[in-house]
């Protein structure tokens, strides 16, 4: 090969991945040998070269067809099977496509006739020759044809290339190859042990994590010992678990990847394949950028562009864009268009006196460049408009970008260009339909950043890497799995396929073809090693079929790289349990009711949400969220009872008067929540025929009460003292008895129970309430305003108080009194512990299940199991 190259003669590989591989090989021998100046290597792909040499013999040809492009080739396939007569049957009419170009290729590929197809009928068989038919006059319709038929009319080359010997050449390649090209170059042997099972190390494994982190050490331990260490890696199913395979080699070879530290060097290896254009930050930003001026965005889609890296100018924009993402979040809709969603922005920015916020500007010049044009354009028209939008919105940083996302945005700029060539194809679309197609070709193209051949090449590609390497490792070989089971082609006739030689069609040819596999990776390094590790929970068996007997196979036990590392860390890490924060100061403030009710629940919770308002982040939903109904209840009572005043008026009123009432109380309350935040006529239509309905049931219960007086509505009690704290409470409504006792209520929009009770209550509201004021109270109680089931729930000194509310019941058996007595020391000792700062990881049984704090805590690392089982007296601490 060397001669050849030297003497500028051309050399084909099967696939892309082999003639980098072997260019790296050659560039790395002469710069070894001190040349100053070498022949660039002449090594292509076979299919890039065939269609090089067909686009240069038909240059000067009038009439001769173009070749398709991939992009346009996938959406010809894609309007054919749509217009199908069964495409309906297609619950994926995509995949469908692919099948059926894929069926198309390997007809093509393995030499099997068209017209072979009739000899086997069936509905798939006939289905894929209407479809070929049609693809066909579509070719000719537009002058162009397969990538699969330009192998048909390519003449022989006047300049002779030579090719590799593998078995990835399919049969027309190879025939092709043994008519037109030179010679083929066969590899040498790494001259390994003359025993062939001295070289090959079988392993088994409980896990594919154990499995890999095995190959990630091996690949390590290598490297200390031969600083040049090459291997190639075999992991056949890489591209699922792409993110799995990259923790564990960057654990066991690139630790400071780990590092708060920026790693900027080359990891010692690389991941072949790549993966959706699409997913890679640049282009995803982008594509969501151009998608957002399309269609509406739900709130969580604006919040992402918001936020995105690239939409930011710097570490402050960051820091603004974060600040206004939640403060739109009580006030957002759930979903707006982006002109919608822009002005907003800079309202609520104005508003909260934030300073510019460069994501809104980069938003706005995407919005704007995309609103011009009103009609369908082709896409050559539609590629400018993108990338001036692209380069004043989210692209408009990208000289601070890193190597790998610029070559990313330049992959998607040549994407564009290749969309820009395809009007005939695709003909005039709209905006979104253009976005569209733009998304679904990112989403089809593999992108892999250019780093060069890195000395540990991993692969999915089951095949002869034909160099020779110091170490070889091949995953996945277990008993199941190796060989392959059959897996004929879809579409094309199972016998048909085992006539020509297509090699999934059956388990002799998957046989033939694994062993002659295994004998070339023996071959090519004078160590290997084979693997294998539990599937779906069956227990791990290595292959028969492999060198080694399976009772010599080794079983390994590896751990974690990554945990091994940190293990070997010369540090001691000491647990230390710090259940207290400091003492409330005079500058702090409480957070009234709130504060003791999470104190109470929990006390670390009640440290984290009253000291640290680490409060959950809300996202806008349709319509009205629960808090927002709760006040539109609230509001609209309120201002039913500023009118009545007691239930004297009640009693006095017709049935009409309450609904006329009833309506103005609910129109006032939809205005005033709508004035904050609006989420569309319907739902505040809807909100309001559900409140007219409700609240006529409300007042009937309220109708069997003893008499009564609305004393205060949203009753203010500012510095309610408790434990040393000033808390301020406010209580939903306050009634006088004709005896001048009290009443106190608390409404409530959801199911209610017992809630006040227990030395650590759920939640001690009505406790609260009831020590806040100074005049004698016969009862307190919530108000369940529900469609479902309207009551009153609480505690009364005597009955008929409330409506099927009994005395005596509960803590309240030894008097209003004593239980009052019982509750201020309860509400004492609660405010006490939050005054002194416990933080002590304690829920209550049914904290847990209405906390988000579970990560800060970490009570699961303690076993505690969600709250379920966790005691009360602190055995467990943050």
């Amino acid at each position: 090969m060397l001669g050849a190259i030297e003497a500028g003669r051309t050399v084909l590989a099967p696939t892309a991945e082999t003639a980098a591989a072997l260019i790296d090989r050659i560039e790395a021998h002469f710069a070894r040998t001190q040349r100053d100046v070498w022949r660039t290597p002449q090594i292509r792909d076979f299919s890039g070269w065939v269609r090089q040499q067909y686009e240069r013999q038909n240059f000067d040809r009038a009439g001769a067809p173009r070749v398709f492009s991939d992009i346009e080739e996938r959406q010809v396939w894609r309007d054919i099977l749509a217009r199908s007569d069964i495409a309906m049957d297609f619950s994926d009419p995509g995949g469908a496509a692919r099948s059926a170009r894929r069926a198309v290729r390997a007809l093509r590929e393995f030499q099997i006739p068209v017209s072979a197809l009739s000899l086997f009928p069936s509905a798939e068989a006939g289905a894929l020759m209407a479809w070929l038919a049609d693809f066909e006059a579509r070719g000719r319709q537009l002058n162009a044809i397969g990538a699969d038929r330009m192998l048909e009319s390519l003449a022989p080359p006047t300049d002779v290339p030579l090719w590799i010997e593998s078995p990835s050449w399919h049969p027309q390649a190879r025939h092709w190859l043994r008519d037109h090209a030179g010679n083929s170059l066969a590899p040498r042997a790494a001259g390994g042990p003359a025993d062939p099972d001295a070289a090959v190390c079988v392993q088994v494994h409980r896990s594919f994590a154990a499995e890999i982190a095995a190959c990630a050490d091996w690949a390590q331990t290598n490297r200390c010992r031969q600083a040049d260490f090459r291997a190639w890696i075999c992991i056949p199913d890489l591209a699922v678990r792409r993110a799995h395979v990259a923790a564990a080699f960057d654990a066991s070879l690139v630790p400071s990847r780990y590092s708060l530290s920026e790693y900027l060097d080359t990891p010692p290896y690389a991941l072949a394949g790549g993966t959706p254009l699409a997913g890679l930050e640049p282009v995803r930003v982008a594509l969501e950028a151009l998608t957002a001026a399309c269609e509406r965005l739900s709130f969580a889609q604006f919040a992402a562009l918001l936020r995105a890296p690239s939409m930011q100018a710097g570490g402050a924009d960051a820091v603004t864009a974060a600040c206004l993402d939640e403060a739109l979040r009580s006030r957002a809709p759930s979903e707006a268009s982006l002109r919608a969603w822009l002005e907003m922005g800079e309202r609520v920015a104005a508003l909260k006196s934030l300073r510019p916020v460069s994501a809104l500007s980069r938003l706005q010049a995407i919005d704007a460049a995309l609103s011009g044009p009103r009609s369908s354009l082709p896409l050559s028209q539609w590629v400018p408009i993108w990338i001036q939008a692209l380069d004043a919105g989210p692209w408009a940083g990208r000289a601070s970008w890193s190597s790998a996302a610029y070559q990313a945005a330049e992959r998607f700029r040549e994407l564009q260009r290749a969309l820009a060539c395809a009007d005939q194809v695709y003909g005039p679309l709209s905006k979104s339909a253009a976005v569209h197609a733009l998304a679904t070709a990112a989403h089809e193209t593999l992108f892999q950043a250019q780093t060069g051949i890195a000395p540990i090449w991993i692969t999915d590609q089951v095949t002869d890497p034909w160099l020779n390497y110091d170490g070889i490792w091949i995953t996945g070989l277990g008993a199941d799995e190796w060989p392959p089971s059959a897996a004929p082609l879809p579409l094309i006739p199972v016998q048909l396929q085992r006539d020509h030689g297509v090699v999934g069609a059956t388990a002799a040819l998957q046989l033939e073809r694994s062993l002659d596999l295994q004998r070339r990776w023996v071959e090519r390094s004078a160590a290997a090693v084979f693997s294998c590790s539990t599937l779906s929970g069956m227990p791990a068996v290595p292959s028969a079929l492999l060198p080694v007997a399976a009772g010599s196979a080794a079983a390994v036990a590896v751990q974690d790289p990554l945990i091994r590392r940190l293990r070997a860390v010369d540090a001691r890490l000491e647990p230390f349990a710090n259940s207290a924060g400091p003492p409330f100061t005079r500058e702090e403030k409480t957070r009234g009711t709130f504060s003791l009710r999470e104190q109470s629940q929990c006390a670390f919770r009640g440290f984290a949400m009253t000291r640290l308002r680490s409060d959950r982040l809300q996202l806008p939903v349709p319509g009205f969220n629960d808090m927002e109904r709760g006040i539109l209840l609230h509001s609209a009572l309120e201002f039913i009872w500023t009118q009545l005043g007691g239930s004297d008026q009640l009693a006095l009123r017709g049935e009409a008067e309450l609904a006329a009432l009833v309506d103005r109380g609910v129109e006032r309350a939809i205005r005033a929540a709508v004035s904050k935040r609006d989420p569309g006529a319907r739902w505040s239509a809807r909100e309001a025929r559900r409140l007219k309905r409700l609240l006529p049931l409300w007042l009937r219960i309220e109708s069997e009460r003893e008499p009564f007086d609305v004393l205060e509505l949203e009753a203010d009690r500012r510095n309610v003292q408790f434990g040393g704290l000033a808390f301020d409470v406010r209580i939903d409504r306050i009634d006088r008895l004709r005896d001048g006792s009290l009443v106190l209520i608390d409404y409530k929009s959801g199911t209610v129970r017992s809630d006040w009770e227990g030395e650590r209550p759920d939640n001690p509201q009505l406790p609260i309430y009831a020590l806040s004021v100074v005049a004698p109270v016969t009862a307190v109680a919530y108000a369940q305003v529900q469609a479902r089931l309207c009551r009153f729930t609480g505690v009364t000194e005597r009955d008929n108080v409330l409506p099927r509310v009994r005395a005596g019941k509960g803590e309240a058996a030894d008097g209003m009194v004593a239980m009052l007595a019982a509750w201020a020391v309860r509400i004492e000792r609660i405010a006490a512990e939050l005054r002194a700062g416990s933080a002590l990881v304690a829920p209550t049984p049914a904290a847990c299940r209405s906390c988000h704090l579970q990560g800060f805590c970490r009570i699961f690392e303690a076993g505690g199991g969600g709250g379920e089982d966790v005691a009360i007296d602190g055995s467990h601490a943050a």
